[in-house]
């Protein structure tokens, strides 16, 4: 059976980011932005996959100070509706691989909710390896809200 190899402790998840606003047409997906979130949830979350189980979790976290938008996840529960989520998001098992459904799936649920930094559709699992094992994790695509845009100019050499 063959691994891929994981180099860290977290892993990434695949992602678009939807800038705050965006919607149809306007809303496109930007690269270099992350999701990180620890191997055990990744493998928590690939039990549920492949035993058939479709929870909804609720993440919980950080966003990251950066140039491009990055959440980590540090933990996450399960819940019964997004209302009932008071983390900083949500992910769901999709037992379905076609992206364009799933990232219009994941888009009207983070502009459904505005209080959300990502939500997340886990779609496969896939074997990585880590310290010579293979485990099983799960996969996901992702949506960040991003970071609202600054307004007005601050510091040296701007007027007021």
């Amino acid at each position: 059976m063959l691994c891929d190899t994981l180099r860290s402790l977290t892993t990434s998840v695949a992602l678009a980011v939807l800038p705050l606003g965006a919607c149809g047409a306007n809303a496109r997906a930007q690269s270099a932005a992350g999701v990180e979130m620890p191997l055990p949830v990744l493998m928590s979350i690939a039990a549920d996959f492949d035993a058939g189980r479709n929870p909804m979790y609720c993440y919980f976290g950080r966003a990251a100070a950066t140039a491009q938008p990055l959440v980590h996840v540090d933990s996450m529960t399960t819940i019964s509706t997004p209302s009932a989520c008071h983390g900083i998001g949500v992910a769901y098992i999709a037992q379905i691989e076609d992206r364009a459904f799933l990232m219009h799936a994941l888009r009207g649920l983070i502009e459904s909710n505005p209080d959300f930094l990502v939500v997340s559709a886990f779609y496969r699992t896939e074997e990585l390896m880590r310290d010579g094992e293979c485990v099983r994790a799960a996969r996901a695509l992702s949506v960040l809200r991003a970071a609202p845009p600054r307004v007005g100019a601050s510091g040296a050499g701007s007027s007021s």
